[in-house]
């Protein structure tokens, strides 16, 4: 027998996260990722995975989200014994800590036209709710690493590149002993490049310059 604490009354009236978004998801896979985000209660001891599918989705019922549809991949077993408790936790949250103590992972199929759109695969691995690879990007991330980079130092490759070069012609008048006009330079380079690796090193040779 299944022990389990009484469902949320309701869903959360909460936007679902980025974490649960993707844009390419179809409508039935929208809906079953605001399933996951209800939250439950649950214990479970010893009991068999079926048995703890059955409850998660009469949970779901009772909360008012509907129907839930599950299919298991190869190697994941109905007959394997699980054992997890959990307090006001999100469906996703149960699924998580359920899975990951048995190396089993699960999506939610997203495929137009496809006879299980919208249900909830279970399988080997580690995956959360999107295929490996697929995850949503967290917001103000580009697909670009080294975009991100640019915009995390407020700099780009031209900005590097424009304040290198006032940095060499600053060094360049301090060797020729014109230390007034280069430390005019290096402080018009700190001002318009502040965030740039040249400014930091400008300001080095404002310090040598100004303790000399």
């Amino acid at each position: 027998m299944v022990f389990r604490f009484a469902a949320s009354s309701m869903l959360a009236i909460v936007a679902v996260s980025a974490l649960w978004a993707a844009d390419k998801d179809t409508q039935a896979a929208t809906a079953t990722r605001k399933k996951l985000a209800i939250k439950i209660s649950v214990d479970y001891k010893d009991e068999y995975f079926s048995e703890i599918i059955k409850d998660l989705k009469k949970q779901i019922e009772d909360a008012g989200g509907g129907s839930l549809s599950t299919v298991n991949d190869a190697g994941v077993s109905n007959n394997t014994k699980y054992t997890f408790a959990a307090k006001d936790q999100t469906v996703a949250d149960v699924l998580d800590g359920l899975c990951k103590k048995n190396g089993v992972g699960y999506v939610v199929i997203s495929k137009p036209g496809d006879r299980y759109d919208g249900w909830i695969k279970f399988k080997q691995g580690n995956e959360r709710g999107y295929p490996a690879g697929e995850e949503p990007k967290p917001k103000g991330t580009s697909k670009s690493p080294q975009k991100d980079a640019e915009k995390s130092t407020g700099s780009d490759d031209k900005e590097e590149k424009a304040a290198a070069g006032k940095l060499d012609l600053a060094r360049e008048l301090i060797k020729d002993g014109k230390k007034d006009r280069a430390r005019q330079r290096l402080e018009e380079l700190i001002k318009s490049y502040p965030q740039t690796r040249a400014a930091a090193e400008a300001k080095k040779e404002l310090d040598k310059l100004n303790g000399s």
